[in-house]
């Protein structure tokens, strides 16, 4: 079986991701990831709505397929820009801001590490704004 999702790769304007604990049961249990949404949703509309303020920029980047023992997840991804950190978000329970040493010491499944590594090699050339100096290794 397939499922989808999409994934919102947020950015703020010190360059730092915004990454969500998963809930412990489930795949990736207790993990960090980019919060998900489902497939179909707009994510200008999820930014407005979740961080409360519309994004600078949205770019659509190419999707990945992650395949698991009983079913293949298609990971489609939305990287977008925010003026600011909304304060309501920073550092609370099981969403933060996280930018390199704090990325690499986080526990991060493969495939996220890998969206976000990806996105931030091309963010210079593509966004300068959202380029952060450190990236994760």
């Amino acid at each position: 079986p397939r499922r989808s999702t999409l994934m919102i790769l947020a950015r703020n304007a010190q360059g730092e991701i915004l990454v969500e604990r998963r809930p412990p049961a489930g795949i990736w249990g207790g993990l960090w990831s980019l919060p998900e949404t489902a497939p179909g949703t707009d994510p200008a509309d999820w930014c407005r709505e979740r961080l409360g303020r519309a994004p600078l920029w949205v770019e659509m980047l190419p999707a990945r397929r992650h395949t698991f023992s009983h079913f293949a997840l298609e990971i489609r991804i939305a990287a977008l820009q925010v003026p600011e950190s909304p304060a309501g978000v920073a550092d609370q329970g099981q969403s933060r801001w996280a930018s390199g040493a704090t990325l690499r010491d986080l526990g991060l499944p493969a495939p996220v590490r890998s969206i976000i590594q990806a996105a931030q090699s091309t963010a210079a050339a593509d966004h300068p704004i959202s380029h952060s100096e450190e990236t994760v290794q």
